[in-house]
């Protein structure tokens, strides 16, 4: 099991951007994930992010901090690890891009950025050349547009970030989203 704590907080475009985002230097990032080009929430982009983002003045940051139980944390097999990740982060994930879609609906002028990258598919259309099958519902990743996951977490929620890597479980991790107006 495990728990979920949601924290929001508001900060100008221009200063995320310069304290906190930088969208070259995510871009490397992305280049490494395995949705790279495969996802249309995830870069390559056929715009300019940092010319959308300035288009808005706010940013609301959502960071969801999920505490792991004490009994899931440290290595364990592959497929426990699977198993422990796709009950917590998964459904955080829907469950935040779900609610930041029912803020960009209630905001006008607003746009939603989710965390990581899109699942409302089980194989994106974007990696057979075809549209986005739900473009109403799908949105960009937070971090394709230039969130920077460690500096957020550390600068503006005072949280060091601590990461899944391969099958070692963390006591905690953090997603993040986001709401641009």
């Amino acid at each position: 099991m495990y728990t979920a704590k949601k924290i929001v907080k508001t900060v100008k475009t221009s200063d995320y951007l310069s304290d906190y985002g930088n969208v070259n230097s995510n871009l490397n990032y992305c280049m490494q994930c395995p949705n790279y080009n495969k996802n249309w929430a995830c870069p390559v982009y056929d715009f300019n992010v940092e010319e959308v983002i300035k288009k808005f003045r706010n940013l609301d940051i959502y960071a969801v901090k999920i505490d792991f139980d004490k009994s899931d944390v440290g290595e364990k097999l592959p497929g426990e690890a699977n198993a422990i990740l796709k009950k917590s982060l998964n459904k955080e994930k829907r469950l935040l891009h779900n609610e930041l879609l029912s803020k960009e609906s209630a905001r006008h002028n607003s746009k939603a950025l989710i965390p990581n990258q899109c699942k409302l598919c089980n194989g994106c259309s974007r990696i057979t050349g075809g549209n986005c099958v739900y473009p109403n519902k799908s949105r960009y990743s937070f971090e394709g547009f230039g969130g920077d996951l460690e500096k957020t977490a550390s600068g503006i929620f005072n949280i060091p970030m601590k990461w899944v890597i391969d099958s070692k479980i963390p006591e905690y991790t953090i997603i993040f989203g986001g709401l641009l107006y």
